[in-house]
C-alpha cells in the first residue's frame, strides 16, 4: 500500500509540472506577443503622430521596411560632421575617413545594428571596410548569417562601385590633358592666365612685379579598368584595389593587375631621404608626381611592399621585388618589412627578405625606426 500511495503522489506531482510548464509557456508567448505589439511599426507610428511627427505617405509599414529603400539609405549615408571639421564641396565624404562610429551607422541602415558592437570591438573603420572579406565575417566578427553576411559584403561592393564611379567622374571633369601646360601667373593681385597678362611685366624701377610658373598635370589621361575607373600606366586596374590583393595573398590577380608593368631592380637613385620621421622614405619629384607608382606609399607610408610583409605574403612580396619595389622602404613610423616580419615571427619571410644573395630580398637590417630600434628589437619600446 505504501508503493502504491508513492506511485500515485510521483504521478501527481509529474503532472502538475506538466501543466504548470504549459502554463508558463502560454504565458511568455502572451507577454512575447504585448512586447511585439508594443515595439512594433505600428506603435512607432503612433508615437510619431502623437509628436507631431507626420509618416510620409509611401512609407512601408513593414518593420524592415523596402529592401529598395535599405539599400538607397546605405548607398547615400553620409557620417556626421565631427566638431570643427568642414563638410566637402559636393557634401560626401569618403568611405575611407570613415571612423568606427561611422560605420556602425552604416550597418544601422543596413538593418543590421545588432553588429556594430563586433564591429566596434574589431575597430573597423571606413579605411579596413573595403578589406573584410566572408571568413573575416564569419570567424573573426562571428556573422553566422549566411544572408546578413550576403548582405554585407554586397553592400560593400555596391558602395565601392558607386565611390569610384563618383571619383571618375570629378576626375574626368578636372583633370588636364597629358600634353597641356597650364601657365599661371602670379602677381600681388591674384592669380591671372598668361593669355591675359606677359609673362614677364617689370615695375618702374626694374623690379620684377610677376613671374611666370608651368604647372604640370599630376593626373595623366590613362587608361581605364574594367569596371570603368581610371587606371594607372602599366596597370590593368585601378591603384586603390592593389593593397587588398596584397592584404589577403591574391598573387594572380596581382600579376594579372601589373602584367604590363615592366620588370626592373628597384634603384637607390630613386631615394631622395631615407627616412624622415611622420613622412618615411621620400623619393624623387617625378615619381611623387605620377598617379601611381610601385612604392607609392598610403596615408600611413605603407608601400605594397610593406602592406605585404605585414601580412606574412612571401610570394607577394617577392613578385613586388621583380616590379621594383624598395625593399628597404621605411613607413611614417620608419618600420621596415624586416620589423614587421621580425615582430611577427614570419620566419620564411624575413629569411628571404634577410638573404643578401642575388634571389634574396637582400634588405638592410640596420635601419631605426622613429624609437631607435633595428628589426631585431621589436616595432617599439613596448613591444
Amino acid at each position: 500500500q505504501s508503493t502504491e500511495s508513492l506511485m500515485k503522489f510521483g504521478f501527481m506531482s509529474m503532472s502538475l509540472t506538466y501543466f504548470s510548464s504549459l502554463n508558463m509557456i502560454k504565458a511568455m508567448r502572451k507577454v512575447g506577443a504585448l512586447n511585439t505589439i508594443l515595439n512594433g511599426p505600428a506603435a512607432h507610428e503612433s508615437s510619431a503622430h502623437a509628436d507631431g511627427n507626420l509618416v510620409p505617405s509611401g512609407t512601408t509599414s513593414s518593420g524592415q521596411g523596402s529592401s529598395g529603400q535599405i539599400l538607397a539609405d546605405a548607398l547615400d549615408f553620409k557620417p556626421k560632421h565631427k566638431p570643427g571639421q568642414m563638410p566637402s564641396e559636393n557634401g560626401r565624404i569618403s568611405v575611407a575617413a570613415w571612423t568606427v562610429e561611422d560605420v556602425g551607422d552604416w550597418l544601422e541602415t543596413l538593418k543590421l545594428g545588432q553588429y556594430r558592437a563586433a564591429f566596434s570591438d574589431a575597430a573597423i573603420d571606413g579605411a579596413f571596410l573595403y578589406d573584410l572579406n566572408d571568413d573575416d565575417l564569419r570567424n573573426a566578427l562571428g556573422i553566422e548569417h549566411n544572408l546578413h553576411r550576403k548582405k554585407i559584403l554586397n553592400s560593400i561592393t555596391r558602395l565601392r562601385r558607386l565611390e569610384e564611379a563618383r571619383d571618375a567622374e570629378a576626375l574626368s571633369n578636372s583633370s588636364l590633358s597629358q600634353n597641356s601646360i597650364m601657365s599661371i601667373q602670379v602677381s600681388r593681385g591674384g592669380l591671372e592666365s598668361s593669355s591675359n597678362r606677359s609673362p614677364a611685366a617689370g615695375s618702374a624701377n626694374g623690379s620684377v612685379g610677376q613671374r611666370s610658373i608651368a604647372v604640370l598635370p599630376t593626373v595623366p589621361d590613362g587608361p581605364e579598368d574594367a569596371e570603368g575607373g581610371p587606371s594607372a600606366e602599366g596597370l590593368t586596374v585601378h591603384p586603390d584595389k592593389l593593397p587588398s590583393m596584397v592584404r589577403h595573398g591574391k598573387l594572380k590577380e596581382l600579376k594579372a593587375a601589373m602584367a604590363n608593368l615592366p620588370d626592373r631592380e628597384f634603384d637607390q637613385n630613386d631615394v631622395v631621404s631615407q627616412f624622415i620621421e611622420g613622412f618615411g622614405s621620400q623619393y624623387r619629384d617625378e615619381l611623387n608626381r605620377q598617379l601611381w607608382h610601385i612604392n607609392k606609399a598610403d596615408e600611413h607610408g605603407n608601400t605594397l611592399f610593406l602592406l605585404a610583409a605585414q601580412n606574412g605574403r612571401l610570394k607577394c612580396a617577392q613578385f613586388l621585388a621583380t616590379k621594383g619595389a624598395n625593399p628597404d622602404h621605411q613607413n611614417n613610423q620608419g618600420q621596415t618589412a624586416l620589423h614587421y616580419s621580425m615582430s611577427y615571427s614570419f620566419f620564411d619571410l624575413g629569411a628571404w627578405l634577410a638573404d643578401a644573395s642575388e634571389n634574396g630580398g637582400r634588405c638592410r637590417d640596420d635601419l631605426l625606426n622613429m624609437y631607435g630600434l633595428s628589426c631585431y628589437d621589436g616595432l617599439s619600446p613596448e613591444g
